[in-house]
């Protein structure tokens, strides 16, 4: 296996485009040859919460059936074996266009740093513009806990499945008897 993706990446690296085949959500694409791509730097709603569907058909007007160039940083795989690297396309940088729209939030997993000084500026300008999540921001609480968090928290991120509860609004989840989670404070 290490064999096969140090061919990989040589093969990849010595091509300076690839068309994007299929989009699969907002920060994840396959490349015609059948490459997974995760975009580093940003995290995209999931299936099951607001704007999923807005990043997902965003991120398909941007790069799908489009030639695309790759960069990398430090770590080049995550646990599902996608490929994690910065995109750009007809000289934008996607990673951060994403952002500057609100349809994704900047998530910087270590240690992959390369850009993230400038991602936090894009993610700082949405939020102050209002665009995408940062318009109409979301909750998300534990149908077995007493806290709630804002979208973005990590701590949201844990919450999985049937136990996930959303509110469009803090009110709700204040009415519902959540309190605001200390680690976000939303």
């Amino acid at each position: 296996m290490k064999k096969f993706k140090f061919l990989l990446i040589f093969l990849i690296s010595c091509n300076s485009s690839y068309k994007v085949d299929k989009i699969i959500d907002g920060d994840t694409f396959a490349l015609e040859n059948g490459i997974k791509v995760r975009i580093l730097g940003i995290d995209a709603p999931e299936k099951d919460e607001p704007f999923y569907d807005s990043a997902k058909i965003y991120l398909e007007n941007l790069i799908l059936n489009k030639k695309i160039k790759i960069e990398y940083d430090i770590q080049k795989y995550d646990k599902y074996n996608r490929m994690l690297a910065y995109v750009f396309v007809d000289e934008k940088f996607v990673n951060e266009e994403i952002i500057k729209k609100g349809y994704a939030w900047v998530y910087i997993i270590p240690p992959n740093f390369k850009y993230s000084y400038r991602l936090k500026m894009a993610e700082e300008k949405a939020k102050i513009e209002k665009r995408g999540l940062w318009k109409n921001p979301y909750y998300v609480a534990s149908k077995k806990g007493k806290k709630f968090h804002i979208f973005y928290c990590p701590s949201a991120k844990r919450i999985k499945g049937k136990n996930r509860i959303i509110f469009k609004k803090r009110e709700e989840a204040i009415k519902r008897g959540y309190k605001p989670a200390g680690d976000c404070n939303p």
